[in-house]
């Protein structure tokens, strides 16, 4: 049975995780941002707020891809293989568990940044 605690709960890890994230994209220079929704969020690796199906398409998948499989090597499977899933906060998820998702992505963001401005800095240079 669901009570007042347990969606206070979930709140306060999924609000903890999404502050975790913005904050590690804000210091690493990572172009992109974090969208959550109750006990939802997600990484959205685009520079600004995706609004339509052309900024959509354009999102860079093969990076999303690295993210996914470093976030795994780390021991976290932050959401459900694809770039346009999300994560889901439960009941069961502890404070240990949001700050080990959040350490593994603090580990994987600078590699990301780097990656991805290295894919800038080539298309710019064609």
């Amino acid at each position: 049975m669901l009570t007042r605690e347990n969606y206070s709960h979930v709140e306060k890890l999924s609000k903890k995780l999404t502050d975790g994230y913005r904050e590690i994209v804000s210091k690493s220079g990572l172009q992109a941002y974090i969208i959550s929704a109750g006990a939802n969020g997600a990484l959205m690796l685009y520079p600004n707020e995706i609004r339509n199906y052309r900024d959509w398409i354009t999102v860079d998948t093969d990076l999303w891809r690295h993210y996914w499989f470093a976030m795994v090597n780390r021991g976290v499977m932050a959401q459900p293989y694809w770039w346009d899933e999300q994560w889901t906060i439960s009941v069961q998820h502890t404070d240990a568990d949001i700050e080990k998702h959040i350490a593994a992505f603090a580990d994987v963001a600078p590699a990301l940044a780097k990656a991805q401005q290295e894919r800038s800095s080539a298309v710019v240079a064609h």
